[in-house]
């Protein structure tokens, strides 16, 4: 019965990550108020169904267990060279900022934050790849660092703040500012499953099932803005979009590592 569900939800996320971008460019290109709205119901019941799914299990399986079919060691590379893009990035507008005749001192700080963190993140997911590529590492036994992904989740929570006089609420913001929110959620539950090294929290694979969805519409959402010529090529927001799907890879994976342990623990009892 629990496979028959499972088969049913994926079923319906899949479908709804290949028909949501095609309404998606419908709404832009024949500016449609009726196509949004179907959009964001589409969207709306594709996050409520991932929510079901993923509480109705209290405990999964241990989060890290090592040997695993999902090659999570080159995810963790792919991840890291995300955040070394979202590094050069955030280095970018730095400059940009330091240059121009009105500073902004909020604008700074945050940049510098992110670009710090975005350095250290990219280092931490090496080390993440080196476990999981069963090189004699545990990245688990490092301290502290465990929280510094989070940092740049947040710092870019605090680069929308800083930007949000000018905020307008159309889907790709609303798809923007959710998939960061969730991100900052994955990585905070990213950080208890390493000190508690016990079974995985339900909540974790929500948070990693719902960033895995967002991330892919918000990377859709960007390049039928551009294709469109709405948007130009390149910005932050393209760039964000970039490094949150090459994440993507790793999270979803992470996920999927999770779930199929859980799996087979339930077949040997």
């Amino acid at each position: 019965m629990q496979k028959t569900s499972s088969f049913y939800y994926s079923l319906f996320v899949i479908m709804s990550l290949f028909a949501a971008p095609v309404i998606r460019y419908c709404s832009v290109f024949f500016r449609n108020y009726i196509c949004a709205w179907v959009y964001i119901t589409l969207v709306a019941a594709a996050i409520i169904s991932i929510a079901y799914e993923s509480l109705k299990t209290r405990r999964y399986a241990e989060a890290f267990i090592f040997k695993n079919p999902f090659h999570l060691d080159v995810f963790s590379y792919i991840a890291s060279a995300g955040l070394f893009f979202s590094f050069i990035t955030q280095c970018v507008m730095l400059y940009n900022v330091l240059t121009a005749e009105k500073k902004s001192i909020n604008l700074i700080i945050t940049a510098v934050m992110g670009a710090v963190c975005a350095l250290v993140s990219s280092g931490y997911f090496i080390i993440v790849g080196f476990s999981f590529g069963d090189k004699n590492y545990d990245f688990r036994e490092f301290k502290l660092i465990h929280i510094v992904p989070m940092l740049w989740a947040l710092s870019n929570v605090f680069s929308l703040v800083s930007l949000s006089t000018g905020f307008e609420k159309s889907i790709d913001s609303i798809l923007k500012y959710t998939a960061i929110m969730v991100l900052v959620c994955f990585f905070y539950c990213f950080a208890l499953e390493v000190d508690s090294k016990g079974k995985a929290k339900s909540v974790t694979v929500l948070f990693a099932r719902l960033y895995s969805y967002l991330s892919v519409l918000f990377f859709t959402d960007r390049l039928i803005l551009v294709m469109t010529d709405n948007v130009s090529l390149i910005s932050a927001e393209n760039a964000f979009a970039l490094t949150g799907v090459m994440f993507c890879g790793f999270i979803f994976f992470f996920e999927k590592n999770i779930y199929n342990n859980y799996l087979n623990e339930k077949t040997e009892l």
